[in-house]
């Protein structure tokens, strides 16, 4: 990424997450339901988890609320 940051800046997930008593570290992708991950996306996954680091796609939802 340090390489060709302009090419490869895009398409990094959307969510870095740190939990400090454990001391892990995981990135989340969020999506809607309409929504598709793109081939920099799908590699940017791919290089962090063949780097052994934790990925997990999240789908987000529109939730409708009735206001009174």
């Amino acid at each position: 990424m340090a390489q060709e940051y302009r090419e490869r800046g895009g398409g990094v997930p959307d969510l870095f997450l740190w939990c400090p008593d454990t001391k892990e570290v995981m990135f989340s992708e969020v999506k809607s339901e309409n929504d598709r991950l793109s081939d920099t996306q799908r590699l940017w996954i791919h290089v962090l988890t063949g780097a052994g680091i934790r990925v997990e796609l999240c789908a987000a939802g529109a939730w409708q609320t009735k206001m009174e």
